[in-house]
């Protein structure tokens, strides 16, 4: 990978070469326990008086088990750049994917555990500054404390926007992957796959639905953040075909 750094890449939010110093470093990981809802069905024959089989009945029961996870941190150091916070919270997705998807399915529902996971991942420095974003939400919504989907999403934006990159992040993202040119010494095929791990993190770096409809659709909102956020296949293949050098398009019109 290249050691050049010009100013462009240097303001990129995610940049197509990633500092060596960074991409090296060994992200510590923590074990987050948590207590994960559990259904358990069980299918029953029922019998008459004489035993005969008359049909079956299905019964659901739920039970809480013991989970562990393991997550990335961020300590907001020298040595853990934004995008290693990017990489956090797709670990905390992941890896508490049933939570997730349950919390996002409304505004109200109960998102406890992403508030705790979080709480895990954020050391030193970037705990302080998160549990400061927890503070601005409670001082602008103060009847609004419970730890709720809509609360979590719109303190992790704030923290991933304001704190880790800035609120034009977005933008600069875009503006990047739209006039920067393949790097000479990333092949091909290292230079889409590392176009593929940018448009991947774009939505994390929306801050507000409004941007989110901008750039999209005037209907969308923050359910469709995972779907619309990122850089749309044709907008991936204009990336890495115009900014091909010529003696790539060459090579491809000799094999075509």
């Amino acid at each position: 990978m290249s050691i050049e750094w010009n100013a462009l890449d240097r303001q990129a939010p995610i940049p197509y070469v990633r500092d060596k110093a960074k991409k090296a470093f060994e992200v510590p990981t923590v074990k987050f326990q948590f207590a994960r809802e559990q259904t358990k069905t069980v299918t029953k024959e029922t019998q008459d008086d004489q035993g005969v089989p008359t049909g079956i009945v299905v019964e659901k029961s739920t039970y809480i088990k013991d989970c562990k996870a393991t997550l990335k941190t961020f300590a907001h150091s020298s040595d853990g750049d934004g995008e290693h916070w990017l990489e956090a919270l797709e670990t905390v997705q992941r890896e508490l994917e049933v939570e997730w998807i349950a919390a996002s399915g409304a505004k109200a529902n109960d998102a406890t555990a992403l508030f705790q996971a979080i709480d895990r991942v954020c050391l030193h420095s970037a705990n302080a500054e998160w549990m400061d974003t927890i503070g601005r939400y409670d001082k602008k919504n103060q009847n609004k404390t419970a730890k709720t989907w809509e609360k979590f999403k719109l303190c992790i934006t704030d923290f991933t926007t304001r704190v880790v990159f800035k609120p034009d992040a977005y933008d600069r993202q875009k503006s990047y992957l739209q006039e920067r040119v393949k790097p000479y010494d990333l092949s091909a095929k290292e230079w889409s796959l590392r176009l593929e791990t940018a448009s991947r993190m774009m939505p994390w770096l929306m801050p507000s639905v409004a941007k989110l409809q901008k750039e999209t659709v005037p209907t969308a909102n923050w359910a469709d953040l995972w779907v619309l956020g990122y850089l749309t296949e044709a907008e991936k293949r204009r990336i890495l075909f115009t900014k091909m050098p010529p003696s790539w398009h060459r090579t491809v019109q000799l094999t075509d």
